[in-house]
């Protein structure tokens, strides 16, 4: 196996293994958060949001294998072409979009669970209060957009510079520019022995 020459600059210093470690440990407890809150709260699911959040998640779980999958089977086989086969011919990170769906099933999932019931006699800010956990949740499925968007953009990391300007939709499905393809991954390989 060779090494990610992306983060040999993190683990030359011990300010930088450290930062990458709680960066590492911030993402993990943001992403945890809609069914940690979940987790603690009294209130029950409903039926609906249970379906429905099982089936954006099984959805998000296929889609994000199926993409890791495909890949894998077209690099065994072509080492040294950019993925452009099935998931990854209409879109540039369809591993990504799944992930970003199982998160987001997780949160549809445990969302009644983070809304406090406010008693009929309660103030505006009780029932603004009892949407408190709800409001905290949304962080997950919010940091993993923008941190998906971030790397997809090339905004974190300097592996995708070369693809900028390509045209994007803020789901984390990213289309393939043609134009751009060879470049990101000639950028890629520079970074990755």
């Amino acid at each position: 196996m060779g090494e990610d020459k992306r983060l040999t600059d993190y683990f030359t210093s011990a300010s930088g293994t450290v930062g990458f470690w709680f960066f590492s440990l911030l993402w993990g407890l943001l992403c945890s958060l809609p069914h940690t809150l979940g987790s603690i709260s009294s209130a029950s699911g409903t039926p609906f949001t249970t379906l429905v959040g099982l089936g954006v998640y099984s959805v998000g779980l296929i889609i994000e294998t199926t993409a890791d999958y495909q890949k894998w089977i077209f690099k065994t086989q072509n080492p040294a072409t950019f993925c452009n086969a099935r998931l990854w011919s209409i879109s540039q990170h369809p591993n990504w979009f799944g992930n970003l769906l199982i998160w987001f099933g997780i949160f549809i999932l445990n969302a009644p669970a983070l809304i406090e019931t406010v008693p009929v006699e309660g103030t505006l800010w009780d029932t603004i209060w009892g949407f408190r956990r709800l409001v905290l949740a949304c962080l997950s499925p919010a940091f993993m957009s923008y941190l998906f968007n971030g790397q997809a953009d090339g905004f974190f990391d300097n592996h995708g510079r070369a693809c900028q300007r390509k045209v994007y939709w803020r789901s984390g499905l990213h289309p393939i520019r043609r134009d751009c393809q060879q470049d990101y991954f000639k950028a890629f390989l520079n970074n990755v022995e």
